[in-house]
């Protein structure tokens, strides 16, 4: 077999320095080091936290180590997947497959938290800081009367696009999808879903209009928990757009496409983008046992993002 695609990278995960106002301790970060270490799921290695992006590999181990400037940092050592093998997808289309050599690991990502309750999550880089995201969490909870969680994602990187996730606990998800409910349970959550669309369309509409930089298109996620766990992204400013592929749509047309995606490849995160009609196309799924199958589409997107890191690394080296 050939070995030259076993390939182990090592890449700085969080340091204790300042970034944006928010600082991790040592401690901290030893705590994540053991997390990734003794769980079984591990983290996945983006590409530029495009999360069109399939996973390139996956953190088997994490380290904390002293930095020359007396700081310490958090480092993931990374499998890098082998070159890419093909599959032929349910739909008939060609498709490809990666899966490490070694390790058959699932990932963190297939697992979405906030099982229970209903959830609003967003960037503050891209709302332009800590108060401003504190302000819009406040604005969305005015006159709604569920109660649903808000929370903060860091990402550490230097100018992220924006990006908001939406995520469904596991009996808003099923009502979602017209799963049948015991009449009075299904009422109640009915009525439950209904505000948190309105929690949806109020955050987009915002996000669209306040969201930095103003130049580039806004992540928008949907999670929506289930057996699998299913990922809908739309990468616009378009809001309308958004409003009406989200939330406003049906989504249970997927369901036979979703089933036959599970049965065929044992798939327990499923994901889907918008197409420019406001669609939805099946773009990579994550299994069980660590392989990443996807859509030519979606591996030829990572191949061009990575160059464009490169070109980036590039012009900095240059300068």
């Amino acid at each position: 077999m050939d070995k030259s695609f076993d390939v182990v990278f090592e890449q700085v995960l969080a340091t204790t320095h300042i970034v944006r106002q928010t600082v991790f301790t040592v401690e901290s970060l030893r705590s994540a080091a053991a997390n990734i270490n003794e769980q079984n799921r591990k983290l996945t290695m983006s590409t530029e936290h495009d999360r069109l992006c399939p996973p390139m590999g996956q953190a088997v181990a994490c380290k904390v180590v002293p930095m020359e400037d007396g700081h310490h940092a958090l480092v993931g050592e990374f499998d890098i997947f082998p070159p890419a093998t093909d599959v032929k997808l349910p739909s008939g289309e060609p498709g490809y497959q990666q899966q490490s050599r070694k390790h058959n690991f699932p990932f963190t990502t297939a697992e979405f938290s906030h099982t229970e309750s209903l959830c609003v999550a967003i960037d503050p880089t891209g709302l332009g800081g800590m108060q401003e995201a504190t302000r819009f969490f406040d604005e969305l909870k005015k006159d709604i009367s569920i109660d649903f969680e808000t929370k903060p994602v860091e990402r550490r990187a230097l100018l992220p696009d924006p990006e908001i996730i939406f995520t469904l606990g596991i009996k808003a998800s099923a009502t979602w999808f017209g799963l049948r409910l015991a009449k009075a349970a299904a009422d109640v959550l009915e009525s439950e879903l209904k505000d948190f669309l309105k929690v949806m369309i109020r955050a987009i509409k915002r996000t669209a209009t306040s969201a930095i930089p103003k130049n580039r298109p806004i992540t928008y996620v949907l999670q929506i928990q289930g057996e699998p766990n299913l990922e809908f992204i739309a990468c616009t400013r378009d809001s309308h757009a958004v409003i009406l592929a989200m939330a406003n749509r049906d989504l249970s047309d997927l369901r036979p496409e979703i089933d036959t995606l599970r049965e065929n490849f044992n798939a327990e995160m499923i994901q889907f983008r918008m197409r420019d009609d406001g669609s939805w196309r099946f773009n990579y799924l994550l299994t069980k046992d660590g392989k990443v199958i996807g859509t030519k589409e979606a591996f030829d997107h990572r191949a061009v993002v990575l160059k464009e890191m490169e070109r980036k690394r590039q012009r900095i080296k240059d300068a």
